[in-house]
């Protein structure tokens, strides 16, 4: 946990130190980032999706935008998904939520200017357009019961939401709990944040009741 606290200072506050590591440092730490967002302490994967959130949005607007993403989204995007789909890593959510998002953000921005593609996988107008139909096979690879169609409508709806983040962050939500690989589970844990926001309420209401009346 300490190793990985400081990883996220660093990113936070030190993001020009991340930079100037080469390409092999560089691949060593996604790697480490991406063994804590796969892991299944809830305080490592925790901070673990902290670095990956912070990690996307700092290349993003860096001079490494390009390099970076034509290097390593593919790798970052199917970890990604692979732990929002899988039921090990509901306490993680929100923050799943937030960095699908900022995928689709990234791949249509004029920040990244680099074809994240090769002519092995297809011929794209654009790298969201990319981005749109990789997913669509990672997702369909991830819930084989649940119709192809389905899953092309879904994107399209991550898509469609791309700037609402509340209405994002539902729609995956939904989409997931009525999938067969979770409508058996307890799903408690895919609604921690309005659940911590709701005992957040009950306190302060609590702290108010407390407090003395005014004479």
């Amino acid at each position: 946990l300490k190793f990985y606290s400081l990883l996220k200072t660093i990113f936070k506050y030190c993001f020009e130190s991340i930079l100037a590591l080469n390409d092999a440092q560089t691949k060593m730490m996604v790697d480490s980032v991406i063994w804590a967002v796969r892991h299944l302490h809830s305080e490592v994967a925790d901070l673990g999706m902290d670095i990956f959130l912070v990690m996307l949005v700092n290349y993003h607007t860096s001079v490494k935008c390009n390099h970076f993403f034509q290097t390593h989204m593919l790798t970052l995007v199917q970890e990604l998904l692979a732990v929002l789909t899988d039921t090990f890593h509901k306490g993680q959510f929100k923050l799943h939520a937030m960095s699908l998002q900022r995928f689709i953000i990234i791949a249509s921005s004029p920040n990244l200017t680099v074809q994240l593609w090769n002519s092995a996988m297809g011929s794209f107008k654009s790298n969201s357009e990319f981005i749109h139909s990789h997913m669509i096979n990672l997702l369909r690879a991830a819930f084989p019961n649940v119709h192809p169609n389905e899953v092309k409508t879904f994107v399209d709806g991550l898509y469609q939401y791309q700037r609402e983040p509340k209405n994002f962050k539902q729609y995956i939500r939904d989409f997931i709990i009525q999938t067969k690989e979770f409508s058996n589970l307890d799903n408690q844990d895919l609604y921690r944040e309005e659940q911590q926001q709701a005992q957040q309420q009950a306190e302060a209401l609590e702290k108010q009741d407390q407090e003395p009346a005014p004479e």
